[in-house]
């Protein structure tokens, strides 16, 4: 009887193949989530600033993340805000970590109303 032929491989190996199968995974996923996020704020603003959109179809398999109105991410010094909502997520204390490190804010599909409540939040907060 010859041991390990079946698999042609340890153990180890293959749980390595598994590990970076789901880390891929899981960054398809964010990406994803992302996107859908961003074109649905996008949506969003364009319906309510009644703009047409050219650029803006949603194609695509949206899957879980169809109802997803905002999106918020930190890039190196750069906090970007896309969708009214996200904006709610600057009173949270835990969203964004390094906060000493943001010097610029980008809004993406968010109209000025909205922004200007938020200046004094910004202000001390940045």
């Amino acid at each position: 009887v010859v041991l390990g032929e079946c698999g042609k491989g340890s153990t180890k190996e293959k749980w390595g193949i598994e590990e970076k199968k789901k880390e891929c995974t899981k960054a398809q996923a964010m990406k994803e989530r992302r996107r859908v996020a961003i074109l649905n704020a996008e949506k969003l603003w364009h319906e309510d600033n009644k703009v047409s959109s050219c650029t803006s179809e949603m194609n695509g398999k949206n899957g879980e993340f169809e109802n997803l109105s905002h999106y918020t991410e930190v890039e190196v010094d750069t906090l970007r805000l896309y969708g009214a909502p996200a904006l709610d997520g600057l009173e949270k204390n835990n969203t964004i970590n390094n906060v000493q490190s943001i010097t610029q804010i980008f809004f993406k599909f968010i109209p000025f109303d909205c922004i200007v409540p938020h200046f004094t939040k910004l202000r001390v907060r940045f």
